[in-house]
């Protein structure tokens, strides 16, 4: 239960490609529009408090599909934040939105700018953190295919994410959200 797309203001290019990407699905689910030929991922950004978030909950409303949320912090808490216990949490999180893809589902990953960029990494957590954007980079589109998942990222932070992550096939779609005006 919730808002819908249709029913948020202030979510200007976020709003029309998330009502564009609704219909899109519904081609591809009558068969009409090959699943190729989807936006696969848009990041959001903007200051906090704009709806970033709730875009995501409104989007799988619209799209009639399920939605799966995660971020580093949560992927990190899933033990002692060992490398190779958030690696397997994230990795466990694409499979949840796998199987909960019907024919589709909506992966929210919040904050994504925790991730950082490799870049800009100092000495000290230099390996780790370039193998957990690794892993994740494998995971948002590597050689295994990561099914039929729209990932809806979320910052505050743009220059501070990766590159890579922005390329083709992961989050391509780069909107800004910005503070609603009087009639938002």
């Amino acid at each position: 239960a919730g808002p819908r797309l249709e029913d948020l203001a202030g979510l200007g290019e976020a709003k029309a490609w998330g009502l564009d990407l609704a219909a899109d699905l519904e081609d591809h689910r009558a068969g009409l529009l090959p699943w190729a030929e989807i936006d696969r991922g848009i990041l959001l950004h903007g200051p906090p408090g704009v709806g970033k978030t709730q875009f995501a909950k409104a989007l799988a409303r619209t799209c009639n599909a399920p939605l799966v949320t995660g971020s580093l912090a949560q992927w990190q808490a899933a033990k002692e934040g060992h490398l190779g216990t958030t690696l397997g949490a994230m990795r466990a999180f694409f499979d949840a939105a796998r199987r909960a893809a019907g024919p589709v589902a909506i992966a929210l990953v919040d904050e994504l700018d925790s991730f950082g960029d490799r870049r800009q990494f100092g000495h000290n957590a230099k390996d780790y953190a370039t193998q957990v954007v690794n892993g994740f980079l494998e995971l948002c589109d590597g050689a295994a295919d990561r099914g039929k998942i729209i990932l809806v990222g979320t910052t505050n932070n743009i220059d501070r994410i990766d590159p890579a992550i922005l390329r083709p096939g992961r989050f391509e779609k780069v909107v800004e959200i910005p503070r609603p005006d009087a009639a938002a």
